[in-house]
């Protein structure tokens, strides 16, 4: 009879904890402000971001500036005038000392009431940069057109997508995918993610060494039919088109618990 009693008190905890989730959510306000800030190019810009929550889209154009559209949102649990006036102590601060342009953040209001603070970031460059450095806790980054650069980032919680990407790419991530098309990989690769799949169709550079892993997620990889290239296979391999004994691979790729599946393409 006890046990009974202690079941139903659970089960009427439960309820209950899930109707106030259901009303927290329901009570959800959004509240936004919009920023641009520009600067002339007269050289290759270098970018260095540190955000918490941030959602970044990188376009090129042939204009000799590089453009910042922001967009700053708080979501939180105040009415939307309270809301308005914690939004105006949210700041997305943008530096730039001859072209080396840091982006951060800072709050100094009332966190009670804030269920997540977003940065929204379309950027817009000529499509060459000297180093891209990102460090983001949650979000996304896409990468919308041909970008030459060297890109190194300290990932949480953050999708990747990039196309046309000539140059290094250096990923840390602790949850995320990793999507690269049509693009070629210079020097060394390093792609390390705890947990998340890895989607590459692009060019490895035969001089480097290009190390792809993850412990929770799958390996895909489209490459080139090439000579003398080589990829090494550790985990679950279900296909590889460049396994070859007799030739030093300069593509590694390791998963623990996923699919590892490599393939030729003319389809470039």
């Amino acid at each position: 009879m006890k046990f009974c009693r202690a079941a139903l008190i659970v089960f009427l905890i439960l309820i209950l904890c899930s109707c106030k989730d259901k009303d927290y959510t329901a009570n959800k306000t959004e509240v936004r402000a919009d920023i641009t800030e520009s600067y002339s190019l007269d050289s290759k810009p270098e970018l260095y971001l540190s955000l918490a929550n941030a959602n970044i889209e990188i376009f090129t154009w042939n204009k000799d500036l590089i453009k910042f559209d922001v967009s700053k949102r708080l979501i939180g649990t105040s009415d939307r005038e309270e809301l308005s006036n914690e939004l105006g102590k949210y700041n997305i601060k943008i530096n730039n000392e001859d072209l080396k342009i840091k982006i951060t953040e800072s709050y100094k209001g009332n966190t009670d009431n804030i269920i997540e603070k977003y940065a929204d970031i379309k950027i817009y460059t000529k499509n060459k940069m000297n180093v891209i450095k990102l460090k983001i806790k949650k979000g996304n980054v896409k990468f919308y057109d041909e970008m030459n650069s060297s890109l190194s980032t300290d990932f949480d919680k953050v999708d990747l997508e990039m196309n046309r990407f000539y140059g290094t790419v250096n990923v840390k991530s602790n949850l995320g995918n990793v999507s690269i098309k049509n693009s070629f990989l210079s020097g060394d690769t390093n792609i390390v993610l705890n947990n998340g799949n890895i989607y590459i169709k692009s060019e490895f550079d035969m001089r480097g060494i290009h190390k792809l892993k993850t412990k929770t997620g799958n390996i895909d990889l489209i490459i080139p039919d090439a000579k003398n290239l080589a990829v090494n296979c550790k985990g679950n391999v279900e296909t590889n088109e460049f396994e070859d004994l007799s030739i030093n691979p300069i593509v590694h790729a390791e998963s623990k618990i996923g699919i590892i599946r490599v393939k030729k393409s003319s389809d470039f």
